[in-house]
């Protein structure tokens, strides 16, 4: 990752948001994961339940009711493994199952969307992972939700969303005016396979262990151990599939977002500081090889009326004609976006870095287009062209350049809060 200075709160790592939720849309639903099991009375004996799961394998758990119409659950592998303990049939088998239900299971409403669903989950009943939820309809019982057809709808959707993302790669390339977020798709998808790859490995892990821990039941010589050791993997391979979905659905959310942004040209309300961060954490696959750090001081509060596609292609050119230009293969730079605000109506950006600088003969050129002292290594001397464009027409600013030989360069952009109507 990526470190990052602010200006009130030092060095930081760049942050995304947590929420591996964000990958479903709020059309999907609680009801989709629903999957029909009995509803018993919490006064049924223990035996029966028992008889319930041993007649039909395909029941993952049984809801139950008590008289005041509250709901408990009970887990078929954790309870089928306690019965085949020595004296627990005995024990158990005429009390009621409210003796071993799980009183306060976790409840939601059908209509619920998965996105809810899975924030929940992960936030407050983490164990509702392998225990199973309860589905209810207008707060009558609808049926059970198990956590790993919600893993696995999951990765369904984010195997769709990567579909989408290599398919769009086609159509971003063929603009010109997309060349530097076409260099990104490459790095993102590079980051994306990673997580993608774990995910698969671990989903395999799980249904290859299951199955041979159902054989293993089945054939009577499943012990205590055998019990423990299966809860104990599925504990860690449940949490390394939260975590990869979650990192693949941040790097997909995030991209998806700047090429929307970038393609559409549109005018929206965005919050700049977290734009900001958004841009620079689609440039994490390109300057992770590099050593170079980058200071973002910001208002936390700046919100923009403005077309943040030309925003997110300006400060990309910037951040990457450092790279290119300003230091050597093994120098590690320092990299600055600054922002303040001269009166309510304008925005004052300063980019900087602590490079070799450009000279002054050169100064002059920079912005026309093709101009480049990296035409061998495959410059096209579009980059800085393409930003000095974006600022006077699509932001209606000012550009200004100053640079010192030897001690760094920095280009100061200042334009309106909110854009005009004839901008965009």
């Amino acid at each position: 990752m990526l470190p990052i200075l602010t200006g009130d709160a030092g060095e930081t790592s760049l942050g995304v948001p947590s929420a591996a939720a964000d990958l479903f849309p709020k059309t999907y639903t609680a009801a989709m994961l629903c999957t029909r099991a009995p509803l018993l009375s919490a006064d049924t004996q223990c035996g029966e339940v028992f008889r319930q799961f041993l007649a039909d394998s395909s029941i993952s758990g049984l809801a139950i009711q008590e008289h005041d119409g509250s709901f408990g659950l009970v887990d078929r592998v954790s309870f089928i493994s306690l019965f085949a303990l020595p004296f627990r049939p005995e024990l158990y088998a005429h009390k009621p199952v409210r003796d071993l239900m799980e009183r306060q299971p976790l409840c939601v409403d059908a209509s619920l969307s998965v996105h809810d669903l899975s924030a929940r989950i992960m936030t407050d009943y983490p164990h509702a992972l392998h225990t199973g939820f309860i589905i209810t309809q207008g707060r009558q019982y609808a049926g059970l939700g198990r956590g790993i057809d919600l893993l696995q709808f999951m990765l369904r959707q984010m195997e769709d969303m990567l579909d989408q993302l290599r398919a769009s790669q086609v159509e971003l390339v063929r603009k010109e005016k997309m060349a530097a977020l076409g260099s990104l798709v490459a790095g993102v998808a590079h980051e994306v396979n990673t997580p993608i790859g774990i995910t698969y490995t671990v989903a395999t892990h799980l249904a290859e262990s299951n199955v041979a821990m159902q054989a293993r039941f089945a054939s009577g010589r499943m012990s205590k151990n055998d019990f423990h050791s299966f809860l104990n993997d599925l504990d860690e391979s449940l949490q390394l599939l939260l975590s990869n979905t979650r990192r693949a659905t941040e790097l997909i959310k995030s991209f998806k977002m700047m090429a929307v942004d970038q393609t559409s040209g549109e005018r929206r309300i965005f919050n700049l500081r977290d734009y900001i961060e958004e841009v620079l954490l689609n440039l994490r696959p390109r300057l992770k090889k590099t050593a170079h750090r980058i200071s973002v001081e910001c208002p936390a509060d700046l919100q923009m009326d403005s077309t943040p596609g030309a925003l997110a292609q300006i400060l990309a050119n910037l951040i990457l004609n450092s790279v290119t230009h300003a230091y050597s293969e093994d120098q590690a730079g320092h990299l600055t976006i600054q922002v303040t605000q001269p009166d309510a109506d304008h925005v004052e950006l300063r980019y900087s870095d602590d490079g070799c600088g450009i000279p002054l003969e050169q100064q002059s050129k920079v912005f026309e287009p093709f101009f480049t002292t990296q035409r061998n290594n495959g410059g096209s001397g579009l980059g800085l062209h393409l930003v000095y464009n974006l600022v006077s027409g699509v932001l209606q600013g000012q550009l200004h350049l100053h640079s010192q030989p030897g001690q760094g360069t920095m280009f100061t952009i200042r334009f309106r809060r909110i854009a005009s109507s004839q901008s965009g």
